[in-house]
């Protein structure tokens, strides 16, 4: 993966050498939705966002803004392009949008670009919409489109359907190589223009001396012998004009070929040179990797040998020591308390007390799966109202299973007053409840196995704020006096 990554790096930054500096610098900026609605398309997203997207719009010297949002956007990297470190930032943040937040305000978003590039220089802006969308979503962006064109703006929206590849994918207009063979397909219309000038040149002269030969051996047939002397004169001396106007034409098509092909060696050659300048890159990238390579491999095999030669005879001479017993005990244990997460292990004993909870007050409820990371903000930390229940499960669950691949609505938690209910909506998920309700679950472990018997412990929570714990342990102090 991260030769793959090196690779694209080194092609984008050849191109922007060999393209980049013909274009006027833009601000490129790029809304990016990390709802939870762009999980599905996280990988197809990035795939563009880091790939074809950035051939199509970045050239050195542009600078790049990205702003994700979901229930409301803010500015993550403003990064202006000069080396190939800028594109490396920018891919890098790029990927680490990971889409788990709630919410999709496409309204603010659009709102907080307008206002953010009135902060920027006065040249021309880019803004790319990446988001999912609907009848809604097309009608905001017409109307932020027009309002964009009086600031020397433009918009364009890439659509996101949930599960799908990318399509109808908007195009830039500055593409380097059209406007770098631009004085190419100069040369080849005055080219053009050379060769039908030579052949305008050329051909007529022939045929006004083929005409004017055939005149004259006419008159000279039908003419008296008095004037046969003087039509013979006026013959050879056509006859010398024609030859001398053919001779001057040649002379100008051999003139006018050697032009064209001087002009076409000038037009090929900045293509020429960029093609070198980018297999000269993929060169240096290849070195650097065999010296990266053979820097880890050791300076020499000789020297590697003596290495492993020296270490085998201090081994010889250290004293012997006989850790039998140590490793039999130790291996004792550890054949006892082996374990796979394929295994089928029994849930543990729940040792923790039922909590009170008051029937009549808010309840605040945290799902926490076994090595799943808690690092994820308030994704499964959620509000249960008596006489409602929430979803457990992956996909658009209401709390979110997402260590292993699960289908959603796998399970849900109910509440009534002051009890909670977990119930099983899947059973095979649960082989210890199976199609039985687990009551007062609060703080309770519940085995689940996923489709490919990845075996998992999950527990709900009560939630407290961790500013609402540390007032009332500070309130709890007692000051003497």
């Amino acid at each position: 993966m991260k030769r793959n990554i090196i690779a694209l790096l080194l092609i984008v930054f050849a191109f922007f050498s060999a393209y980049g500096q013909s274009a006027e610098p833009i601000d490129l900026i790029v809304l990016l939705n990390t709802s939870s609605q762009m999980n599905s398309s996280y990988d197809n997203v990035n795939e563009y966002l880091t790939g074809s997207f950035l051939s199509e719009f970045l050239r050195l010297g542009d600078t790049f803004h990205l702003i994700p949002f979901s229930s409301s956007p803010h500015l993550d990297v403003a990064r202006r392009v000069s080396e190939v470190g800028d594109v490396e930032t920018i891919i890098a943040r790029m990927l680490l949008q990971y889409p788990i937040e709630n919410g999709s305000n496409v309204t603010s978003a659009l709102n907080f670009a307008e206002q953010y590039i009135t902060t920027l220089p006065s040249r021309q802006k880019k803004i790319i919409l990446v988001s999912t969308g609907s009848s809604d979503t097309d009608n905001l962006v017409a109307a932020s489109r027009q309002r964009l064109s009086t600031n020397n703006a433009t918009l364009d929206y890439v659509q996101v359907v949930p599960g799908q590849r990318l399509s109808n994918l908007p195009v830039s207009g500055r593409d380097g190589r059209q406007q770098t063979s631009s004085p190419g397909t100069s040369t080849q219309t005055s080219q053009q223009q050379t060769e039908q000038s030579t052949q305008t040149v050329t051909t007529p002269p022939v045929t006004q001396g083929e005409t004017q030969s055939s005149e004259t051996t006419q008159s000279v047939a039908t003419s008296s012998s008095t004037d046969s002397s003087s039509t013979s004169t006026s013959s050879s001396t056509t006859s010398s004009s024609s030859a001398s106007t053919s001779s001057s034409s040649s002379t100008s098509a051999s003139t006018g070929t050697q032009s064209t092909s001087s002009s076409q060696v000038g037009g090929l050659s900045k293509p020429v040179i960029a093609v070198i300048a980018i297999l000269g890159l993929l060169l240096l990238g290849f070195i650097i990797f065999l010296a990266t390579r053979k820097r880890d491999s050791g300076s020499s095999p000789s020297r590697g040998i003596m290495g492993a030669r020296k270490k085998d005879e201090e081994e010889d001479l250290a004293p012997f020591t006989d850790h039998s017993k140590d490793l039999a005990q130790y291996a004792a244990v550890q054949s006892r308390q082996r374990t796979t997460p394929y295994a089928d292990r029994p849930p543990k004993a729940d040792s923790v007390k039922t909590p009170v909870i008051n029937p009549t007050g808010p309840l605040l409820l945290n799902l926490f799966v076994e090595d799943q990371n808690t690092a994820i903000g308030k994704r499964n930390i959620h509000s249960l109202k008596s006489g409602y229940s929430l979803s457990i499960g992956g996909g658009s669950s209401d709390f979110f299973i997402f260590l292993v691949p699960m289908p959603p609505s796998i399970g849900e938690i109910r509440r009534n007053g002051s009890q909670c209910t977990f119930v099983p909506k899947k059973p095979k998920y649960f082989p210890d409840l199976g199609s039985s309700e687990l009551r007062d679950c609060i703080n309770k472990t519940i085995r689940v196995v996923s489709d490919k018997k990845y075996e998992m412990r999950m527990r709900f929570e009560m939630y407290e704020d961790p500013l609402v714990a540390l007032n009332r342990v500070l309130m709890s102090i007692k000051v003497p006096g």
